[in-house]
C-alpha cells in the first residue's frame, strides 16, 4: 500500500547553502539548497512530494547511517 503526498512551498531565502522554505498555512523550516532544482531562487515556488514507504527497505541504510553517527546525535 503506497500513500503520498504533494506540498507546494515558497522558497522565502537562500543563504549559505540552506534554503527557507514556507508552507502555504506559514510554517517554515530549513532544507539544503543543494537539493533544490537547479535554477531555483528566492521567490520561486517548489513542490515536494512525501511517499510513504516500508521501512523494510532502508533499514540496512538507516543501521549504517545511525552507526556512522554514533553518539552525535
Amino acid at each position: 500500500m503506497s500513500s503520498s503526498k504533494e506540498l507546494k512551498l515558497f522558497i522565502d531565502a537562500i543563504d549559505s547553502g540552506v534554503a527557507r522554505l514556507m508552507l502555504l498555512d506559514g510554517a517554515v523550516f530549513e532544507f539544503p539548497a543543494a537539493l533544490l532544482p537547479d535554477g531555483a531562487r528566492e521567490g520561486d515556488g517548489v513542490t515536494v512530494r512525501l511517499s510513504l514507504e516500508p521501512a523494510n527497505d532502508y533499514k540496512d541504510d538507516i543501521d549504517r547511517l545511525l552507526d556512522s553517527l554514533g553518539d552525535s546525535l
